[in-house]
């Protein structure tokens, strides 16, 4: 008896020990190289799910150097790599792959496993990115919508699109062998993702009128929120993998579905959570996802908070239901860190270093070129909003770019605002927030017309963060230099006009 009671014993101990080896971590290896200096960010997965926020390795890279680096994998994740040239690819790993990235005056090149399917991927969407496909998609709704809208007729008509892109494509690797069965259903969910996020949105579009002039009947509006649903209420879509998926974005359906609910349902939704509104703010809707998918969905909009200078919700009270309903995620020692570097700028006292601001109403670039510490100096403009999100991306680069900037002698950073007087208290507290160090300014309704004439060419409107070099006597030397994130590219710009 007890020898079967050992050998019971045993046999549970081995079946533990295999079931553990299948969910835990294994090691997929990506070796970096190089022909030339240059950076990489690498993103790894945070809580399970794609990171497209916080760096979690920086290398620099000589001539031919050689990095291996190991990335832990649980089936697969996709992880981002950001190039100091301001290039971006995003690979997909399965767990115990082997990738050889090398990057090459011509572009990224890649050996091992699955490359042929992750160049595709990323020439095809990423580097290209979601519009062709847009158009696409909205051509077919466009033309099945016209007095009333036809439903089976739009979902053949997009199952023929994606048989006719990228499945046939993928498809075709994994019979060539070019790709594993695992990669190529992967990748097959990825852009299913994408494709759902889209006819997401498009719908939403048709329920709102924006198609054709269509005004959709009652029994329209519940066929199409019927439609939504679909889309992410199977389990093959929404699942403890989802938010490993570069394209799985499941907010905009939990603020779907929040925004359908009686008011009712929402007090008990926020009740259940033990907080009041200041806690979540808009991302109360978050609250509806399971914990798996709400997690990262929470922590990430937390690294937002910081990333863009937002205050949508109580931090505080936010860290404090994050780490008592999620004391174990990745985001929490992110934030924490967040925290610690927001308070320290706030106790900062002022150095030479701060931003200085231009309390001087500036009528014209050439006038600018006249001021005390910028006269006599190249300027390198950096044109923002406080309402502008990629130009507080392009933030997050400014100690590459000052670092950059103090190699050379007789060039000034100035910093121009096209916000209105209605948003002056909140530009002032974004250029301290931000650590706009050099000099700032509001640009009065003169200088914004100098700017449209001399830099938009005429133009009535403007695209931005846009970045200027200009001379010493207030010539536009170029009007379109690269951004922070291609730091590479900027030096080599300087490089040719100042050195």
């Amino acid at each position: 008896m007890k020898k079967e009671n050992l050998l019971i014993a045993i046999l549970i101990a081995l079946i533990a020990c295999i079931n553990e080896s299948k969910i835990s971590a294994q090691t997929a290896t990506i070796t970096f190289t190089a022909d030339k200096n240059v950076g990489v960010r690498i993103y790894k997965p945070i809580d399970n799910a794609f990171n497209s926020y916080v760096v979690s390795n920086e290398i620099v890279f000589t001539p031919n150097g050689e990095v291996d680096y190991q990335v832990p994998v649980v089936d697969f994740c996709f992880v981002m790599c950001e190039y100091t040239d301001g290039s971006k690819y995003v690979l997909v790993l399965e767990d115990g792959s082997h990738l050889k990235v090398q990057y090459t005056e011509a572009g990224i090149k890649m050996q091992g496993d699955n490359s042929e399917g992750i160049i595709y991927y990323n020439n095809e969407y990423i580097n290209k990115g979601l519009l062709p496909y847009r158009h696409k998609i909205d051509s077919i709704f466009t033309t099945n919508i016209d007095g009333n809208i036809n439903f089976e007729a739009i979902d053949t008509d997009i199952l023929n699109e994606k048989a006719n892109s990228y499945q046939k494509d993928i498809e075709k690797m994994k019979e060539e062998g070019l790709v594993t069965p695992r990669f190529a259903t992967i990748l097959l969910q990825d852009l299913q993702y994408a494709y759902n996020y889209i006819v997401f949105d498009i719908y939403q579009n048709v329920l709102a009128g924006r198609i054709n002039n269509y005004k959709p009947t009652l029994s329209d509006s519940l066929a199409i929120k019927e439609q939504i649903e679909k889309f992410y209420d199977v389990p093959t879509l929404l699942n403890e993998n989802t938010l490993k998926y570069r394209y799985a974005s499941v907010f905009p359906y939990y603020s779907f579905m929040y925004r359908n609910m009686e008011t009712k349902a929402k007090d008990e939704l926020l009740k259940s959570s033990g907080e009041d509104e200041d806690t979540f703010g808009p991302h109360v809707a978050r609250l509806l996802a399971p914990d798996y998918i709400q997690k990262p969905l929470l922590g990430s909009a937390f690294v937002v908070q910081f990333k863009y200078m937002l205050n949508e919700f109580d931090k505080n009270k936010m860290l404090s239901y994050f780490e008592r309903r999620f004391p174990d995620s990745e985001y929490i020692p992110v934030i924490k860190e967040y925290i610690n570097t927001e308070k320290a700028k706030e106790n900062d006292q002022t150095t030479s270093d701060s931003p200085s601001i231009i309390e001087e109403d500036v009528q014209s670039l050439k006038e600018l070129t006249g001021l005390e510490g910028i006269q006599g100096k190249y300027i390198y403009i950096d044109l923002w909003a406080t309402w502008c999100i990629p130009c507080k991306q392009e933030f997050q680069y400014n100690k590459d770019v000052h670092k950059l900037l103090d190699t050379y002698s007789n060039l000034a950073a100035v910093y121009i605002s096209m916000d209105e007087d209605q948003f002056d208290k909140k530009w002032r507290n974004d250029v301290k927030q931000f650590s706009l160090t050099g000099y700032n300014l509001r640009a009065s309704e003169a200088l914004q017309k100098d700017i449209l004439k001399r830099i938009y060419k005429g133009s009535k409107t403007y695209n931005i963060p846009l970045y200027v070099l200009i001379d010493p006597e207030g010539n536009i030397i170029d009007d379109n230099l690269p951004r922070p994130s291609s730091i590479d590219k900027l030096k080599a710009v300087f490089d040719e006009v100042l050195k």
